[in-house]
């Protein structure tokens, strides 16, 4: 959706799905890379696996985006984000994930400047609109970046990486 009246606001829009479209795709790289039972494996005592990151993510993309802009309720159980996973529940968690960011694109792409600038309450915090964006999407990036290295660790020299220096460069560097 773009809007040539309010380029600072297409600027942000076009930035957040940028990030939010990287964090997929390496997201997606990690994960092909993984066995189920890597994916739930805790990398130490009261360390979280990736299971439980792909729950976080998730839980916590919807309840900033989709509940916290009035697309859906919330009913988030972040309790729950960090129990033991089982390998059988590694599809369902992924699929919640790619859900979740969905709902988060769907809600940048139409976001107006009211809504960014409108307060609102979120897990207990008063935000307005931009703050829970800039939140969710940092918090989505810092996530990924666990997720790849807690990849790393499983896969030590297995690990495929998604760019390297001879590979083609596109878009904007992430």
């Amino acid at each position: 959706m773009s809007n040539t009246e309010e380029p600072l606001l297409d600027a942000l829009r076009t930035e957040w799905l940028h990030l939010l479209i990287a964090a997929t795709h390496k997201l997606e790289h990690c994960l092909c890379q993984l066995e189920p039972s890597q994916v739930c494996l805790r990398p130490g005592p009261q360390l979280n696996s990736i299971a439980n990151q792909l729950a976080h993510v998730a839980g916590n993309l919807r309840q900033w985006t989709a509940a916290g802009f009035g697309a859906e309720p919330d009913q988030r159980n972040r309790e729950r984000e960090f129990e033991d996973w089982e390998p059988e529940d590694v599809r369902a968690l992924q699929e919640n994930l790619l859900r979740a960011l969905a709902a988060a694109h769907d809600v940048i792409s139409q976001v107006t400047t009211s809504e960014l600038l409108r307060e609102r309450t979120i897990q207990g915090f008063t935000v307005t609109g931009l703050q829970a964006l800039s939140h969710t999407i940092t918090h989505l990036v810092g996530h990924t970046h666990q997720i790849v290295q807690l990849t790393r660790w499983h896969l030590g020299s297995r690990y495929r990486f998604h760019w390297t220096e001879d590979s083609p460069r596109q878009g904007v560097p992430i």
